[in-house]
């Protein structure tokens, strides 16, 4: 009696997780991406140059930004202006390459 139990046990189990692979597989929606290797190569290989250019641009902004608040006798607002001119997109996506979506220098583009 105890051996038809867990065998009707996992065998509730083995179709429960089988269905929702089934439909896991199904769903469009559970793919965050679209497939393509070639906007993902060569987003690698952009990023092999912009990133560096980007974290030194980014750390003299934020610096700078706080060399303004400072100044400002602590006006955050102020300095959040200031590092807005740097806050924009930090690495290339393929979706960039794309033409999905946007590439932003800074925050005001």
């Amino acid at each position: 009696m105890q051996q038809r139990k867990r065998a009707l046990a996992v065998l509730i189990t083995a179709t429960l997780l089988a269905s929702a692979a089934s439909a896991m597989e199904n769903d469009k929606s559970m793919v965050p991406y679209d497939r393509d290797p070639g906007a993902a190569v060569g987003a690698a290989l952009i990023n092999i140059v912009y990133l560096p250019v980007r974290i030194m641009t980014t750390f003299i902004g934020a610096e700078f930004a706080g060399i303004v608040g400072l100044f400002t006798g602590g006006n955050v607002r102020a300095a959040n202006d200031t590092f807005d001119l740097v806050n924009g997109s930090q690495v290339i996506t393929p979706k960039m390459l794309d033409g999905k979506e946007q590439f932003h220098w800074n925050a005001y583009d």
